[in-house]
Order: structure tokens, then sequence, then C-alpha cells
């Protein structure tokens, strides 16, 4: 009996033994595999995407508090790969399910909410998360977390163009910072950090305000102090600013440049494709705007749904007009329309109003709702009633005042898009009608050359022949002579291989003014053929001087007032419905032309 207990004890004591072996092998497995995930989701070397598939796997084996900073980590990467909308909904999911003693993770997941929100455009949820985050009670070791909340603010006011505010924000988030004790959750490193990007947030508030040399004293002032990449690339884009409103184009390119080649995925870099994309454009290469635009196309892909979604559709509008493309500036000036309709505009300008009533003075608005509680009375309920009927009347009128005022900008750009058309095709029109004339006159002096040369080569051909006796030469000049005088003289011939490149401009001559003698009709063949006066006079064997005055008395019987040269083209060119206006301002629409 004893034995058989002592091998029982031995037994649990061997099976003990297995199980805490095995345990320890699967626990230190775990750990191992943890820490590998966490390597490859720390290491910057990889694609964003990559990242964050390994930290995918490491939250699915985390438990506890550790999880929600990986989470938070997570945020950060789908930020820096522009996934706003993941980041966003992941912020959304993660804040009710933090304990609510962890007050640190759920203001800074607050921010990261308030900063998606915003790049979405959704301002008034990044507002109120922004100035709920201010307004919550925090020991000073988180007031840091405010300065981040100020810097959302201060964006949002610097897009409304509310200088004011924007330097309220900007003054509040630096004199917090100076506040800020150093602890284990703020070290030197990150007020620095931030006291940097404050700074640079100063510097764009003085571009926007076109105080360059402040905006340049306070980049140079955090030059040294700026030690990430992120903040090398904000420098670099506001250097890019500065020097773009000095005209210093090659300066500015170069800047941009060098923001854009910066291996890190940030948001920053928009901007800088967005100027310098710009730049190149003001400077005429086109081309190289759009090679810009496809070298660095997941940077562009980011802009859509950003607050410069704006700014870029002008760009492309702009990019369309210089290569020509009218139609599709005309759809993209459209959607810039679209964007920025009257009821966008409204709704920012309503927001702005909330603003000030629930956040910029809210001891005056405290007073007001404890009046409304103390008074019921009737006469309240009824002026509520007719300010509410007024308001509304306001508003209505005030959206039909946008909506005509936005009718108005469109019918603009599509008159301007069709005069622009109209222009072009008087232009192509114009250039086909004189290359047109120009042919016609080429071929009919090309024909007139032929001729006289083939019986000039002719004559010389005979008169060169010492073979045939001098008789018979003089016998074979005379009848080539004979043969041209048969077929009507120089001029006989001109006409007619003239009339077979320039149909019925005789005939319309003579339609025109019956009166012309054949040294005017002559004259009419030669200025149409853009011959000078001293070339017509050596053609016809005249004196300058009589040519001239043959030129003046064929302008006063058609009644040229302009060139003469355009009038002659107009007759032989113009479609014969135009030439009948022609012919009826002359007053001969009635003669009969001649067959």
């Amino acid at each position: 009996m004893r034995n058989f207990a002592t091998r029982i004890f031995i037994f649990f004591i061997l099976a003990a033994s297995v199980a805490m072996t095995i345990y320890g092998q699967d626990k230190t497995f775990h750990s191992m595999r943890a820490r590998w995930y966490r390597d490859k989701a720390d290491d910057a070397r990889l694609p964003l995407r990559v990242r964050i598939n390994h930290l995918d796997s490491l939250i699915s084996i985390t438990e506890g508090p550790e999880r929600f900073a990986m989470l938070h980590n997570k945020v950060n990467l789908l930020y820096d790969l522009g996934d706003y909308d993941r980041a966003r909904a992941l912020c959304d999911s993660v804040v009710p399910l933090l304990p609510a003693d962890s007050l640190e993770r759920r203001l800074n997941m607050q921010w990261s909410r308030a900063l998606m929100a915003f790049i979405l455009c959704d301002y008034s949820k990044a507002l109120e998360t922004a100035y709920g985050i201010l307004q919550t009670a925090k020991p000073d070791s988180l007031r840091y977390v405010d300065s981040r909340a100020c810097t959302v603010l201060v964006d949002f006011f610097m897009e409304m163009g509310n200088i004011r505010l924007t330097r309220k924000y900007q003054d509040m988030a630096s004199e917090i910072l100076g506040k800020i004790p150093l602890s284990a959750n703020f070290r030197k490193k990150e007020r620095e950090r931030l006291d940097g990007v404050f700074k640079q947030m100063y510097a764009n508030i003085y571009i926007t305000t076109n105080c360059l040399d402040s905006a340049y004293s306070e980049i140079m002032a955090v030059e040294r102090g700026v030690k990430d990449d992120v903040g090398k690339m904000t420098q670099l884009i506001y250097l890019g600013e500065i020097a773009r409103k000095y005209g210093k184009t090659d300066m500015a390119l170069e800047y941009y440049t060098k923001a854009l080649n910066m291996e890190i995925d940030n948001f920053n870099r928009c901007f800088a494709l967005l100027g310098y994309m710009e730049l190149l454009l003001e400077k005429g290469d086109a081309d190289g705007a759009a090679a810009a635009l496809d070298t660095w196309r997941e940077v562009a892909a980011k802009i859509k749904g950003s607050p410069l979604e704006p700014d870029f559709l002008a760009w492309k509008a702009d990019f369309h007009r210089f290569k020509g493309n009218h139609e599709e500036e005309a759809l993209i000036l459209r959607r810039i329309l679209e964007l920025n309709d009257s009821l966008e505009s409204y709704t920012r300008t309503a927001l702005t109003d909330e603003i000030d009533k629930r956040y910029e003075n809210i001891s005056s608005e405290k007073e007001a709702h404890r009046a409304n509680i103390v008074s019921r009375h009737k006469t309240w309920i009824i002026t509520g009633l007719g300010f509410l009927s007024i308001a509304l009347l306001i508003l209505a009128i005030f959206f039909l005042m946008q909506r005509r005022k936005e009718s108005r900008r469109t019918k603009e750009a599509e008159n301007m898009l069709d005069d622009i058309k109209k222009k072009h095709s008087d232009e192509v029109r114009d250039t086909e009608e004189s290359l047109e004339g120009r042919n016609r006159e080429l071929s009919a002096m090309t024909m007139l050359m032929s001729r006289l040369n083939e019986a000039l080569n002719r004559i010389q051909m005979v008169s060169d022949d010492t073979s045939i006796p001098a008789e018979e030469r003089l016998v074979t000049v005379k009848s080539t002579l004979r043969t041209l005088e048969r077929e009507g003289n120089v001029w006989e011939m001109f006409r007619l291989y003239f009339e077979k490149v320039n149909q019925s401009f005789f005939n319309r001559l003579y339609r025109l003014c019956p009166t012309l003698t054949n040294a005017e009709i002559r004259m009419c063949a030669f200025i149409l053929m853009n011959l000078t006066t001293k070339e017509t006079a050596i053609l016809t064997n005249r004196s300058a001087r009589t040519v001239e005055t043959i030129k003046h008395n064929l302008r006063k019987k058609l009644g040229i007032t302009g060139s003469s040269e355009a009038f002659m083209r107009k007759i032989s060119s113009v479609s014969e419905s135009e030439f009948l206006i022609l012919e009826q301002e002359a007053g001969h629409r009635h003669i009969k032309p001649v067959n």
C-alpha cells in the first residue's frame, strides 16, 4: 500500500514537470513570435502596408492595455499611408473600448480622430473633438495633448482665412508648451519637436499675410532644432513657398524637389507636389508638370478628398487650358464649382458662427441659457418664432442668391469656353485660307513659267544646233513665236492657267464691275499673286508709276478700302452665298456673269 502511494506521488510530480515544460516552451514561442512581429512593424525600411500587416498579426495575439497602444500605432501608420478613411474608422471603433482610467490613451486617440476628420473635410467633427480635448480636465503632465489639439484648430482657421483665431490658438499652443513639465510621457525631445512645429506654423501665418522676412526668420530659428524627417520636409516646403513669393522660381523648385525626394510617406508631400507642378506650369513646362504628376502619382492620390483637392483641380484646369484641351478644362471647372458650391460656403460660414457661439463666448452662452430657463414667458416664445421665421426667410434668400451666382458663374465659364473655341476656329480657318491662296498662287506661277520655259528652251535648242542651216533655224524660231501668238500671247496663256487654280475669279470680278479694262483685270490677278509693283512692272513691260496708277484706279472702281490683296483673296475664296453679299454691296446683283 505504501509503495502504491509512492508511485502515485512520483507520477503526479512527473506529469506536473512535463506540463510546466510544455507551458514554458509555448510561452517562449509566443514571446518570440510577438517580438518578431513587433520588430517588423517598427522596421521603417519595410513598405507601410507590410508593416501594417505585421502589426495586425501582433494585435491579434496581444491582450491587455498594450493592445490599445498598438491600435494607436496602426492609426499613425494608416495616416502615413494616406488611408485616412480606415484611420478614422479605427479611431471611432477604439475610443468607446478604452478603459475609463486610460485618460492619456483616450486623449491621444481623440486627437488622431480630430486630425483625420479635418483631413477628410469633416470640419464639424474635427472642431467638436478638438474643443472637447481642450475642455477635458487633465493633469499638467497631459497638457501636451492640448497643444496638439490647438494644431487642428490652427489648421482649420487658417483654411477659413480667420487670422485672428489662427493667431489665438497658435499663441495658446506655445503658452501651453512652455508650461508643461517634462515627464516620462513628455520628454525633452518631444517638447523640442512641438516647439519647432509651432514656429513653422507661425511661419505659415507670416507667408499667408506676405510677411516674408518674418516667415524666413521663424524658419531659420528652428533649423538647428528640427531633427526628424517630417520637420525637415515641412521646413523645405515653407522655404519653397517663401522663395516662390520672392519670385525665385528655380530656388523654389529645388526646395520642393528635395521635399518630394525624402523617403518618408507624409501628407506634407502633397503640398510640395502641388507647389512644384504649379511652378512648372507657370514656367510654361506643362510636359514637365505632367511628368512630375506621373512620377509621384502615389502622393497625388492622397490629395483627393483632402482640403487640397480644389487647388489641385484648379491646377489641372490650368494645365488643360495650356494644352488647348478646353473641353477637359470646362469639366474640371464645373467640378471646382461643385466643391465650392453655395451649400458648402454656407456650411463653412455657419460653422464659423457656431464656433463663436459655442466655444469662443462660452460665458455669454451660459448666461443666455440660464436666463432662458428662468423666464419662459409667452413673449419670448413668440419672439423666438419671429426670429426663426426671419432667419428662415434670410436663409432662403441667401440660398437663392448663391444659386443664381453659381448659375451665372457657370454660364460665364461656358461663354468663355465658347469664345475660346470660336477664336480658335477663326484662326484655323484664316490659316487654311491663307495657305490655300498661297498654293493657288504658286500653282499659277508654276504653270505659266513652265509654258514659257518650254517655248524658250525650244528656241534656245534650235539656235544652238549648228547642224541645222541658219535659214532653217530662223524658220523654226519664227514658227515657235507664231505658235505662241496663235495661243493668244503670254497673258492669254497666263489667264488660261490662272483660271484653272482660281476658278470663277475673273467671272466674279466682272460681276462686281463690268467696266474693268483688260489691264485692270490682269492687275487684279497680279495683286492676288501678291506681286510687288516692281515685279508687276517688269512682267507687264510698264513703268512702276503706270502700275501704281492702274492700281489706284482699280481700288476706286471696286471700292476697296483695306488691303487690295485681302480683297482679291476674299473674292477668290469666299463661298457663293458670301459673294452674293459682296455683290449686293457693290450694287451689281443683277449683272449676268460672263459665259
